[in-house]
């Protein structure tokens, strides 16, 4: 790294004070997504945090030793990720009396900080006690799918031809038999009913038959609809972070999109691991550069962004803007062990000094995410929702993931686990089964193969509905009913030492787990590297992140 570059240490002794001595209230959609947020406020010295989350989540929830957990479940089941995330806003909003009472009880002199995790647009305090990792109304209002043209324009970005119409189905046809470049036409709904993403509201139009749905759909759901043409490439996105002194802007990270049923796209993770021309890498980071100055200027913005789009045989070309902290910057950020990245976006949001500076963190970050790739796939589905967490060493046999036998050598893992829509499972590569790549220009009508592709392709097969272990192939999770669900909490007093080393708690239905870790508090100096932290090679179109 250069001088210009950070140490991690540096960072923690400026953001450990934000927390130091204090209790922190957490909300999150599944308790696992607060485990490491929980091992950096404890390391930073904050006092045992209370966490309150819908459900477990896949992989390892925080510890009974370090925080109360609480599961309060959303009072109906959502069908998708994006509605997940907007029930979880409102359940924000309007917190129910059992969560009320149990935040005044955990904090009675209302000198909490409540950390927001996912993205919830919330104000500056929630029952009088500060608020850090929400957005601002300003940056919340960018986040829709038919604006973010007009962003584009104001900064420079040249972009594909548009059209933001009605959802009335001559406008929407006309608008389509423009645009139409020969592989049909891409739809992408407003935010009438709140941010969405993973291509909920998108659809790819190619016939009469496609395009009658997409109204139907529209039609329930949005007031206006952004027409393009269809863009045949590598779906990929540019990621940036906005600083007092200036802009970070990272590496390309590709987007693994797949053309799912009933003309939908299907998000089905992203990846570091693909390298596009240099040419082309420029011309991304010149976008995001162009665009979050164009957000600083225009709405005060701070923190993470990203801009998705697609490199195609004529050069990359944007659709869509996501005015928050994106997925990606989460892969990149792995690549430097300890990184307090979650800390680093809400103190910049809330407008925290932490002495870092663009430049250096640009360095630093480009530097570790060229050295150290990430990938992550995964999938969710209603058709079934296990009680616990379960993970299987595979291997690759034709295009299909098997679990690996004694004698093999796997090429990854596959975890399966809890989601409020249903399951989730998660694919993660193992060391050495991965390799950074840079791949010909597509021509006309090609699908754009990445290094990931063919793994890609074998864990969309994996993850097809399939008899496994005796689980059901199909048919709905029951629907919760529309009244108040009784809170869940992890105890614990009711936790057994098992033979193992691993420590289980009580949800109020099952046990669950994390194994004890060494936790190394901040107190001024480089602490010793988190082997969990270190980095392995986990080894299109206007879905969002």
């Amino acid at each position: 790294m250069t001088e210009t570059s950070f140490a991690v240490g540096a960072l923690d002794d400026r953001l450990a004070p934000i927390v130091r001595g204090r209790r922190v209230i957490v909300t999150c959609t599944v308790a696992a997504g607060a485990t490491e947020l929980v091992d950096q406020l404890l390391r930073y010295g904050a006092l045992r945090p209370l966490v309150v989350a819908h459900g477990p989540g896949l992989g390892p929830p925080p510890s009974p030793e370090d925080a109360d957990v609480v599961l309060h479940p959303l009072p109906s089941r959502p069908e998708t990720m994006s509605a997940e995330v907007r029930a979880h806003g409102a359940f924000v909003a309007n917190l129910p009396p059992a969560v009320v009472e149990m935040v005044e009880a955990y904090d009675p002199d209302v000198s909490a900080l409540w950390w927001v995790l996912s993205f919830v647009d919330v104000p500056e305090t929630l029952l009088g006690r500060q608020v850090l990792g929400g957005r601002r109304t300003s940056w919340a209002a960018l986040e829709d799918k038919t604006t973010g043209d007009q962003i584009f324009d104001a900064a420079g970005v040249g972009r594909p031809p548009t059209r933001v119409v009605p959802v009335r189905a001559p406008a929407l046809h006309a608008a389509a038999r423009d645009l139409d470049s020969g592989s049909g036409t891409v739809w992408s709904g407003d935010a009438r009913e709140g941010m969405h993403g993973g291509g909920e509201f998108v659809r790819w139009v190619r016939s009469p038959t496609a395009a009658a749905r997409a109204v139907e759909l529209f039609e329930r759901h949005c007031d206006r609809v952004r027409v393009a043409p269809f863009l045949d490439g590598v779906p990929c996105s540019i990621h940036g972070v906005v600083l007092p002194d200036g802009l970070a802007v990272l590496r390309p990270v590709e987007l693994l999109v797949l053309r799912g049923e009933h003309d939908r796209f299907v998000f089905a993770g992203m990846s570091t691991w693909w390298d596009p021309p240099a040419k082309h890498r420029e011309m991304m980071r010149h976008a995001a550069r162009a665009v979050g100055q164009h957000l600083a200027r225009t709405v005060d913005f701070r923190g993470g962004f990203s801009v998705d789009g697609v490199l195609t045989a004529d050069g990359w070309l944007p659709t869509e803007l996501n005015p928050r902290f994106a997925g990606g910057l989460t892969a990149m950020a792995r690549a430097l062990p300890g990184f307090p990245l979650q800390f680093l976006q809400a103190a910049l949001a809330a407008g925290l000094d932490t002495g870092l500076t663009a430049k250096g963190l640009e360095e630093a970050m480009l530097v570790a995410a060229d050295a150290r790739r990430h990938l992550v796939m995964h999938a969710l589905s209603p058709a079934y929702q296990p009680a616990a967490s379960s993970a299987e060493e595979v291997v690759l046999d034709g295009s299909d993931l098997r679990r690996a036998a004694a004698n093999e050598t796997p090429v990854g893992t596959v975890e399966l686990g809890p989601a409020a829509v249903g399951v989730i499972v998660r694919f993660k590569p193992a060391e050495g089964t991965m390799a950074p790549g840079i791949e010909p220009h597509p021509g006309p009508a090609h699908c754009w193969t990445s290094p990931t592709a063919n793994m890609e392709r074998a864990s969309a097969a994996a993850l097809r509905p399939r008899t496994h272990r005796g689980l059901p192939t199909s048919g709905q999770l029951p629907r919760q009913s529309q009244v108040e669900v009784p809170v869940q909490k992890l105890d614990s007093q009711r936790d057994d030492q098992e033979p193992d080393g691993r420590r289980y708690g009580w949800d109020g239905q099952h046990a669950v787990g994390t194994a004890p870790r060494e936790r190394h508090a901040v107190s001024g100096q480089n602490q010793p590297e988190d082997p969990e932290r270190k980095q392995r090679p986990n080894g299109n179109q206007n879905c969002g992140q």
